[in-house]
């Protein structure tokens, strides 16, 4: 008699969770950017970070910030920061442009996701998969984004820079 007493308590909880509610809605999480992106978009991501990094070589930081600015369309998935965690330039997320983020925590992994972008660059030139998750500007929900980072040494200061993309369902 206990159990379905205690049965019916944990149906009537159940059944009181409303499933419109954001907070209940599961989010999607992949462990590997090679499963979740897909092909095009690895490469899209990997051949705009190539030429990201050719503009350093000819500019100055002010000046790719600049340029890159009036081209959001074209480097739609660009990010720029300096090793403080302020972002410099943000195509795919504007809404975080000219904050510094350093100390941000992701809400999903509770991880300081500017920090571990920032770490995964401590070798100057390397290439760099990360992960975290960010609200998605068209669609207004957390997801789960790829990126691929590098850092230069320009002007007197590390900056890094990166492109990156959210994993669609």
């Amino acid at each position: 008699m206990k159990r379905i007493f205690y049965l019916l308590i944990f149906i009537s909880f159940i059944s009181c969770i409303d499933d419109d509610d954001p907070a209940f809605e599961p989010v999607d999480f992949c462990p590997n950017y090679q499963i979740c992106l897909k092909s095009s978009q690895i490469e899209t991501l990997q051949n705009d970070l190539e030429k990201t990094r050719a503009h350093f070589d000819f500019y100055s930081t002010a000046e790719i910030v600049e340029f890159f600015k009036t081209k959001k369309e074209e480097n739609p998935f660009l990010f720029i920061l300096d090793s403080e965690g302020n972002v410099l330039i943000d195509n795919h997320t504007p809404y975080t442009e000219g904050q510094n983020l350093y100390e941000s925590i992701d809400r999903i992994t509770g991880s300081y996701y500017i920090q571990d972008i920032i770490n995964s660059t401590s070798t100057l030139g390397e290439n760099n998969w990360t992960s975290h998750f960010a609200e998605n500007p068209s669609s207004e929900k957390l997801q789960q984004i790829y990126a691929i980072v590098s850092s230069i040494e320009k002007d007197g200061e590390k900056i890094i820079f990166g492109n990156k993309n959210f994993v669609e369902k």
